[in-house]
């Protein structure tokens, strides 16, 4: 019996560890400039967003946040091609990232993509499950041929 609740005991102890390291295993902070860019964008400052989310997918180049941003900020500028380029970096890290799927969905709108944009309207279900306001955009969008 001795011996078992030794046994126990190590195997606690050890665990201890392993299960702390896992807690703090979290998602990094998103970097600064991501946060100052999200301040920019809704300031509709989309030309000062573009150059911190530049340094953003620099600092942290697997962060499909910051890619999905800046492809926002130069679709909003009218730069399609490397908005789309931008999306696709997105969603290739996350492929059911909802607001890529969103905007690149208002990207396809924009260029008279209707089709390609229910194929991102049907992700998007699937992605939000229960719903979701970028599936609720994306379908009015589609239907009113209205983006933002």
């Amino acid at each position: 019996m001795k011996i078992f609740l030794v046994a126990i005991a190590i195997a606690f102890t050890f665990s201890l560890p392993v299960a702390h390291a896992a807690s703090t295993d979290e998602t990094p902070a998103p970097p600064k400039e991501l946060t100052d860019a999200r301040t920019a964008l809704n300031a509709k400052d989309y030309a000062g967003a573009e150059v911190l989310l530049a340094k953003a997918v620099k600092v942290s180049p697997d962060n499909a946040d910051a890619w999905n941003l800046l492809g926002f900020a130069t679709r909003k500028q009218g730069k399609k091609d490397a908005a789309e380029a931008h999306y696709t970096k997105a969603l290739s890290l996350n492929s059911s990232h909802k607001g890529a799927l969103e905007y690149m969905g208002m990207l396809f709108i924009e260029t008279g993509r209707i089709e390609q944009a229910r194929e991102n309207l049907k992700k998007l279900d699937v992605a939000c499950l229960f719903g979701c306001d970028e599936f609720d955009r994306l379908k009015k969008a589609i239907e009113t041929g209205q983006t933002y």
